[in-house]
């Protein structure tokens, strides 16, 4: 009787009252060799994600949270046969609120859904180098800026593993998004603001998310 209200206690960090912080950390990169019309080119990608956030159960299985966004990306694709070059370079930022619903498979298993409400900046960046025929081959630099305002608002699925009584490990993957974002593009040639909005149900490798949190 003792034992089973000791382990009871031990893992039922999802009741009212509790608290966690935590997040997720992401990286990767790939590398890769094409050919295009007989020019060889190398691209090599390199991505990372970081988000914080901090959680407070309002009732049982029931928490309400915030949380930092902050990633980047960065695509070099450079010709092997001319001077023709592509840096890519991705940088966002932003913040977002959430509740989290929980749903117990066992006392140390537990599956969620997570409904996000955020803002993200995003600001692009493209530096084409290329080469043109004027005699003497003179090389040449060409920029493009791009800055949007992402509004998202999305469900996401999971599942959280207790390794201790404090240490959470989740995962998830896949969402069901509505996304508004205004955005302008700035290169050497003009200057234009645009509008648009997507939906719908996201199964991207980028979505998978590995974190953890820790409660008290």
């Amino acid at each position: 009787m003792m034992a089973g209200f000791a382990t009871m206690a031990s893992y039922s960090q999802t009741e009212q009252g509790k608290m966690f912080i935590g997040g997720d950390l992401n990286l990767s990169g790939s590398s890769s060799d094409n050919e295009y019309y007989l020019v060889k080119s190398k691209q090599t990608e390199l991505d990372f994600s970081v988000t914080p956030k901090f959680g407070f159960f309002l009732v049982d299985n029931f928490a309400l949270g915030g949380e930092v966004k902050f990633s980047g990306k960065r695509i070099v694709n450079e010709s092997e046969d001319s001077k023709d070059d592509l840096i890519n370079k991705t940088i966002d930022y932003g913040a977002g609120i959430f509740i989290e619903k929980y749903i117990n498979i066992t006392d140390k298993f537990k599956m969620f859904a997570n409904l996000d409400l955020s803002y993200t900046h995003n600001s692009h960046k493209y530096v084409y180098q290329y080469t043109y025929v004027d005699g003497e081959g003179l090389i040449d630099t060409h920029e493009r800026k791009e800055t949007q305002h992402f509004f998202n608002a999305q469900i996401t699925p999971g599942f959280t593993y207790f390794a201790t009584s404090h240490i959470a490990i989740y995962a998830s993957f896949g969402n069901i998004f509505y996304q508004i974002s205004p955005y302008t593009i700035d290169d050497s040639y003009t200057k234009e603001d645009y509008k648009s909005s997507s939906y719908g149900i996201s199964l991207n490798p980028g979505t998978f998310r590995l974190g953890f949190n820790y409660h008290f």
